[in-house]
């Protein structure tokens, strides 16, 4: 039988803060223009752009009509328990590195970029909700 598609949605202005908090960058300035410009920025483990990792991408992008919804970390114990996950679920990645602030007009320009995404985290009113919300292009 065919199995629904699940989503965890995260707030996209906390999840763009903790993915520049994941890839060890602090220089928001620095992101975004990688972000919305594809520019390269040279880090000590290599070469990294922001437009073309998973991290940054925009979550409305994996999202299939028929997508349960499940806010994160709102409802993970929800999702976890429509996929037959034991709870509670175990806490394994809880952050330790330190996470950039955003300036307002830098916050603004995360929601412009990310605002697809914002209305559909915005459209979750209930655990598993299907929304039906797909990206406009």
């Amino acid at each position: 039988p065919s199995k629904p598609t699940l989503a965890l949605v995260r707030n996209p202005v906390d999840r763009f803060i903790s993915a520049m908090s994941q890839v060890n960058l602090m220089d928001v300035a620095v992101a975004l223009d990688s972000l919305l410009n594809g520019t390269v920025i040279e880090m000590p483990r290599g070469k990294l752009n922001l437009s073309k990792n998973p991290h940054f991408k925009r979550q409305i992008l994996w999202m299939l009509p028929d997508t349960k919804l499940y806010r994160f970390p709102d409802h993970l114990n929800e999702a976890a328990s429509e996929l037959g996950m034991e709870l509670p679920l175990p806490v394994v990645n809880a952050a330790s590195r330190p996470k950039p602030t955003l300036t307002l007009e830098q916050q603004q320009i995360v929601e412009t970029y990310y605002a697809e995404d914002i209305t559909l985290y915005n459209s979750i009113t209930s655990a598993g909700i299907v929304t039906g919300i797909v990206a406009a292009n």
